[in-house]
């Protein structure tokens, strides 16, 4: 079945009344699309269906991915202690890149970038 989606209304919209009555605060939007195999025009809903409080610790970051930190120049205990740590020092953007880890194992989130 191929379908192409032709519009999208949220609810509130004009020509959404009916399914607002319908589904509530449940309606997430209606699509209209055409199906070309069959030559149909189709109506669909969308729907919440479950919600439930977003865990941020699933959208942890992984300790390898690379950031950038920023260090002054004058932070020069810093400087070498981030270079021990595996950091290296990008002369074109002013910043330290290193392992995420790494920046939290040296206390340093509050300095990505």
């Amino acid at each position: 079945m191929a379908l192409i989606t032709t519009k999208t209304l949220l609810p509130g919209k004009p020509g959404t009344k009916k399914e607002c009555s319908i589904y509530g605060d449940d309606l997430v939007c209606i699509r209209y699309k055409n199906d070309i195999e069959r030559n149909l025009k189709i109506k669909t809903v969308e729907l919440i269906v479950e919600q439930k409080v977003w865990n941020k610790k699933s959208d942890k970051i992984p300790p390898n991915k690379k950031v950038y930190i920023k260090i002054g120049f004058d932070e020069i205990q810093l400087r070498r202690l981030v270079h021990h740590a595996g950091g290296i020092w990008i002369s074109t953007k002013k910043l330290w890149k290193m392992n995420y880890g790494e920046v939290v194992n040296l206390n340093l989130e509050d300095r990505i970038c």
